[in-house]
């Protein structure tokens, strides 16, 4: 979540933004810095209701999965039905 930054972006045009990342540091420090909602741990199929989210961004995550497909069906159910998923990713 690069520390929040990309979060912060978000919210300053207009988004209610929501992160979650493995690591409890990270989460901990955005929690705190810019006071948005965290989620610490892997993304399952009950971590957020279906249809959430309008936007969600993949940002270097889907390289290090054995098996993306099924992370990216967990997302699939959280999106909207006019919803973007960005997924960035090194290969």
């Amino acid at each position: 979540m690069r520390h929040g930054r990309f979060l912060k972006a978000g919210a300053d045009i207009g988004f209610d933004v929501t992160g979650i990342d493995v690591d409890t540091t990270t989460t901990d420090y955005i929690t705190r810095k810019y006071g948005f909602r965290t989620v610490t741990g892997l993304l399952g199929p009950k971590t957020f209701p279906q249809g959430r989210f309008d936007v969600t961004v993949l940002s270097h995550v889907i390289e290090h999965l054995q098996e993306p497909s099924e992370l990216l069906a967990v997302i699939h159910k959280t999106l909207s039905q006019t919803a973007v998923c960005d997924v960035h990713a090194q290969l």
